[in-house]
């Protein structure tokens, strides 16, 4: 499975979103008019260009529609076979396109909430485990991914969601009384202070998954950026 991913320019500015925000679609272009913030802008911004540069790359699409359901999950109404899922956090941006349902999310290793330590992490794990942070941030990411593929995001009470791990960062994901699919998700330590999950219905828990990056300058160019750099 290929994950493409975006790190933001180190200067920003918001005469920039402005310019880029002509390629985007104009739901997205209200919804960054009201960030107070120009990196809430930038992430917002950039994941959808990196989605549309992917389509026009990998599937030749341009000009395409894109809608979100009642939940908030963005898909392509006039091309149902394609599957996507958008993600961001701190300087990056990702996203994994596939012919089935997927999920990703990628987060920044920081503080971990207070509200959230006891849903996410076990009594067994916060007693024995000495790096809490890269613990609780992948089973967050793996939780987080598990949702964005069915399609529920947080609307989901956390607690009905079962992870277990069933080998080196592989977790099997499900929901406790069976109303929604079941899936299996990879997790990956990006760029040493991220963590990033991928999840689908069907992952092979052997495959090989390839992150390339595309430069932020080049996502809205079509004669650039075709071939893009190798992370993983």
């Amino acid at each position: 499975m290929t994950i493409y991913a975006c790190k933001l320019p180190s200067y920003q500015n918001w005469q920039e979103v402005q310019f880029y925000s002509q390629y985007i679609s104009q739901k997205r272009r209200d919804r960054i008019q009201k960030f107070k913030k120009v990196g809430d802008a930038y992430r917002s911004l950039t994941s959808e260009l990196l989605l549309r540069k992917i389509l026009f790359d990998q599937f030749h699409l341009v000009d395409v529609t894109i809608s979100t359901d009642k939940q908030g999950k963005p898909y392509l109404p006039y091309h149902s076979n394609i599957h996507f899922n958008l993600s961001h956090s701190g300087a990056w941006c990702v996203c994994v396109v596939g012919e089935k349902q997927v999920g990703i999310d990628i987060e920044y290793i920081d503080v971990i909430p207070e509200n959230l330590i006891f849903t996410i992490l076990s009594d067994e794990e916060l007693a024995s485990e000495d790096n809490l942070h890269h613990l609780f941030f992948e089973k967050w990411t793996v939780l987080e991914s598990y949702l964005k593929m069915i399609g529920t995001g947080l609307y989901l009470p956390l607690g009905s969601v079962e992870m277990k791990s069933t080998s080196d960062r592989t977790y099997s994901v499900k929901h406790r009384e069976g109303k929604y699919p079941a899936g299996t998700s990879n997790c990956y330590t990006f760029d040493e202070n991220y963590k990033l999950s991928i999840c689908t219905r069907e992952l092979d828990k052997n495959m090989h998954t390839c992150i390339y990056q595309y430069d932020f300058d080049k996502l809205v160019n079509s004669s650039k950026g075709t071939n893009p750099q190798a992370l993983i």
